[in-house]
């Protein structure tokens, strides 16, 4: 036999008694004016709910069978309703317990709050169990307005609102700080900057929460954000720059009402380890010189490097040019002059100037050529039969040049008692075991890429002497 299980369901309700927590106080009527009863500012009638029974001095009340509606709830709280700490999402609400509390004490608070766009019954609970006189409304939109209430619980029920006396904007009470003020940077290396700056002259009326930097690299419009935090100091290194590439930088403050404005961007700058090595360059060569013989001539140049170079000066290309009686060696900041004094043939050639930076060096040539002033035959050379006749003929040109001699019209190279010499400053012509038919005019002409230079020596030889 299989036995089987019932269960049945009742329910049944359990009611508090009616009883009364507080009599009601002494009342005071004029002599022959009735007495009157109210219940929510509402006058009782004798009914069958509820009895008046009047007496000389008292009346009775008698509620033979309670029912919930019969239970009076607490007043309103106490205003004003205080608005306090408003900012973009939140406002902190505060008021006074009620003055009456109905006969029951007051357990708790509901406070509701309405967007003003929304709509006239747009109440929306924002807690229920509220247990102080103070609480704050979070989840607001920026820039709504909200108007707020709240109402007192006991066991009774609900008060009645206390409303707030006009609407409130979540917004904050202060406006975003100004730009930065004055910048500059302070370090550099191969690839960071360091940048300082000012505060704001004005915070907007809120603390500063911190800054932001930005970088823009040259011939860009493009600003790119350097740090995923806000800075919380007044300087910052920018990371991961490339060397000898240019940037521009600005920083911008922040609050709780938002990003400021911008700073001025900083002077483009080229990223670059100022205590690196850079190779010497000449800003200002070397030109080739003329002078005068016997005078002063200033060689000049310009050249920078890091560190600073080292200057050598040199004559013929090896010969060292140093500080003394026939030169004067000189460094000015970049500016580098070598003087040569009392010049002479002697001193044509090419002179060199080396800058040297440890292994790194540059080094710049000139020709260093004279004016100087051939002497003038202008007598009549004499000369013994059979004597060598040498002629010295200074001239000015570089390459060396091409010389061709001729007498009467015929080219005396040929001949085999004549002979030229053409060196880097001077033409030497020498024409040996001469006689009378040596006599004559000798034009000389030595032919450069720029033209033809002509000068002319008189030799006469008187036989016998």
């Amino acid at each position: 036999m299989q036995l089987g299980i019932v269960i049945i369901i009742q329910r049944f309700h359990v009611k508090t008694p009616s009883k009364l927590t507080r009599e009601p106080e002494e009342q005071c009527v004029t002599l022959g004016e009735p007495l009157k009863v109210k219940k929510d500012d509402q006058l009782l009638s004798d009914n069958d709910r509820v009895r008046i029974q009047e007496f000389d001095d008292f009346i009775v009340v008698t509620i033979p069978d309670t029912e919930r509606e019969d239970v009076a709830p607490s007043l309103p709280p106490t205003g004003p309703l205080e608005i306090s700490n408003v900012s973009k999402d939140r406002a902190t609400l505060s008021w006074k317990p009620p003055k009456d509390d109905g006969g029951s004490k007051v357990t708790g608070y509901v406070v509701e709050r309405r967007d003003t766009s929304k709509g006239a019954d747009a109440w929306i609970p924002v807690t229920q169990a509220c247990k102080e006189t103070t609480f704050t409304v979070p989840s607001l939109l920026d820039g709504h307005e909200y108007d707020f209430r709240v109402m007192a619980i006991n066991e009774n029920g609900t008060s009645e609102p206390l409303r707030s006396t006009a609407p409130t904007t979540a917004k904050l009470p202060f406006k975003p700080p100004g730009a930065p003020g004055q910048r500059d940077m302070t370090g550099m290396t191969n690839n960071t900057v360091t940048l300082n700056w000012e505060k704001p002259t004005s915070d907007g009326g809120g603390p500063i929460t911190g800054y932001w930097i930005e970088k823009r690299e040259g011939n860009t419009d493009k600003w790119i954000p350097v740090n995923m935090s806000p800075c919380q100091s007044t300087h910052f290194t920018v990371p991961s720059l490339v060397e000898d590439h240019i940037y521009e930088f600005r920083v911008t403050a922040e609050n709780e009402a938002g990003k400021g404005a911008p700073s001025d961007a900083t002077t483009p700058t080229k990223v670059k380890d100022p205590n690196a090595s850079t190779p010497p360059e000449f800003l200002k060569k070397l030109k080739d010189a003329e002078g005068i013989e016997g005078k002063t001539i200033t060689l000049e140049c310009e050249v920078i490097g890091t560190p600073k170079p080292d200057v050598e000066w040199f004559f013929k290309g090896t010969k060292e040019v140093s500080q003394g009686a026939k030169y004067t060696i000189t460094n000015d900041g970049d500016k580098c002059l070598s003087i040569i004094k009392n010049a002479t043939s002697d001193d044509v050639d090419k002179y060199s100037i080396k800058a040297l930076i440890k292994v790194v060096q540059e080094c710049v040539v000139v020709m260093l050529m004279f004016d100087i002033t051939p002497p003038k035959y202008q007598d009549v050379l004499n000369y013994d039969k059979g004597e060598s006749i040498v002629i010295k003929i200074f001239y000015i040109g570089s390459p060396l040049v091409n010389v061709t001699l001729s007498k009467d019209g015929n080219d005396l190279t040929k001949d085999k008692n004549v002979s030229i010499d053409v060196s880097n400053r001077a033409i030497t012509l020498t024409n040996r075991n001469a006689d009378k038919n040596t006599s004559g005019r000798q034009p000389e002409p030595a032919t450069l890429k720029h033209g033809n230079i002509y000068d002319y020596y008189d030799t006469v030889e008187e036989i016998g002497r």
